[in-house]
């Protein structure tokens, strides 16, 4: 049996800037972040270059859509791309707080909005009706969440305030295309999780055991092992609460590569021709990876 509980090994438990005591903060949460951003500095500006090569993206696919698209397409694509933009900013800051467990979920959510894009696109005769169905599935679970969240004072505060009219419309226009059991059997779907097609996705990153398994293991609290062990000379249990590296490295290579991935499909998919923004988070891409396995190589 473990003799005592103790923390790993750290100076002290705050931080302070300015003369300011910050209490706030994990232990060595600021001392952690300078010396992360000083060895990692290349890759962090070229996660910064690619957001900004994402953004303007985003906004030439907005000023240069070429006419007779289908409009579900268009609307759900350029929702998923701000989505991943935002997304892959948030995986950036947890990685550089040394929250590296916790990025795990944001690498989650980075691929889940890529899988969607490929579920819609992988079939260009059937995108528009797919991102259509992709659109009814989002407000039928959102109604099933607003109308539980009506008999739950709890539940209020996380409603994004009242539903704007044309979302009602469109959910009327669901019930009537669909029924009300229809529209109860939307909210249970998600085609873009299924086994299969995860698992195709995956394995064109790095492997549905090492991606999807992984970041699940965070989202579903069986992660115990990044916070808490036993040490194996004194026996006593070792929590840690403190910013760590573990896991970084890979995790800014496949958030770099998920979002060429997303890249890719978006410009292909909408055809607005951007192969200059498109070749430029490719070389940023392949500079991290060079640097990586450079980085191996001297480690070894």
């Amino acid at each position: 049996m473990p003799n005592e509980v103790s923390s790993t090994p750290q100076k002290d438990g705050h931080r302070s800037r300015g003369g300011t005591q910050l209490a706030n903060e994990l232990p060595n949460e600021n001392q952690f972040m300078v010396q992360w951003q000083r060895t990692w500095n290349a890759e962090f500006s070229l996660a910064e270059k690619i957001q900004l090569i994402a953004l303007e993206l985003l906004d030439g696919g907005r000023s240069a859509l070429p006419s007779g698209l289908e409009q579900w397409k268009i609307i759900v694509l350029m929702g998923l791309l701000a989505k991943t933009i935002k997304s892959f900013r948030a995986l950036i800051l947890l990685i550089q707080h040394g929250l590296t467990a916790d990025a795990n979920g944001l690498l989650r959510t980075l691929f889940l909005t890529w899988a969607v894009i490929r579920w819609i696109c992988n079939e260009p005769s059937e995108a528009e009706e797919r991102a259509r169905r992709y659109i009814e599935i989002c407000f039928a679970q959102e109604r099933r969440f607003r109308n539980a969240a009506r008999s739950n004072r709890s539940l209020q505060d996380l409603l994004s305030g009242e539903m704007d009219q044309s979302l009602e419309d469109f959910i009327n226009s669901m019930v009537e295309r669909h029924g009300e059991d229809g529209v109860a059997q939307l909210a249970q779907e998600c085609p873009w999780k299924s086994d299969e097609h995860v698992a195709r996705v995956s394995d064109l990153l790095v492997g549905y055991d090492l991606l999807y398994r992984r970041t699940s293991q965070t989202l579903h609290a069986q992660d115990i092992t990044e916070h808490v062990w036993i040490d194996p000379a004194s026996g006593n249990i070792v929590v840690n609460a403190f910013p760590t590296e573990r896991m970084g490295q890979g995790q800014l290579t496949l958030g770099f590569k998920t979002l060429l991935l997303v890249l890719i499909d978006f410009d292909r998919a909408i055809g607005c021709n951007m192969e200059h923004a498109l070749n430029l988070v490719q070389q940023c891409t392949d500079e991290l990876w060079a640097r990586q396995q450079n980085q191996g190589v001297a480690a070894g």
